[in-house]
């Protein structure tokens, strides 16, 4: 087992804290990575305990041209449907197109930019649960 000095362990501490600055910044802007995006909406969905379909981005030969990068299973029976942006992404003619179609089957998929989008989204589609009625 390691043994820290005492600064050893301010440091340690102090790169926390810097961690937690870099994460309130990064909250109030959109993304600038996708990935970092993609990440967060990972680990909220894990922590509700609700279930994800979630292709590699580094591997997109492997996935269907145009998917929405989460199929999120909800409760109450229901489908949330997301493709990440960053915050001048574009949605490529294929994603477009299938968003078109889904649209015509009545599903909508969202187009996520930001950390805060992805909350409130969740939020809305908690409050109106049937689990809640």
């Amino acid at each position: 087992m390691p043994t820290w000095s005492s600064f050893d362990l301010a440091r340690f501490l102090e790169r926390g804290v810097r961690t937690q600055r870099v994460l309130d910044r990064f909250d109030k802007r959109p993304d600038d990575r996708e990935a970092s995006l993609h990440y967060f909406i990972l680990e909220e969905v894990r922590a509700r305990g609700w279930l994800c379909f979630h292709g590699s981005m580094a591997h997109r030969s492997r996935r269907t041209t145009g998917e929405p990068d989460f199929q999120i299973l909800i409760p109450g029976g229901r489908l949330l449907l997301i493709e990440c942006k960053t915050a001048l992404g574009k949605c490529s003619d294929e994603q477009l197109a299938r968003a078109a179609h889904a649209r015509k089957l009545g599903h909508t998929i969202h187009v996520i930019r930001s950390q805060r989008e992805f909350l409130h989204l969740i939020k809305t589609h908690e409050d109106q649960s049937p689990e809640r009625l």
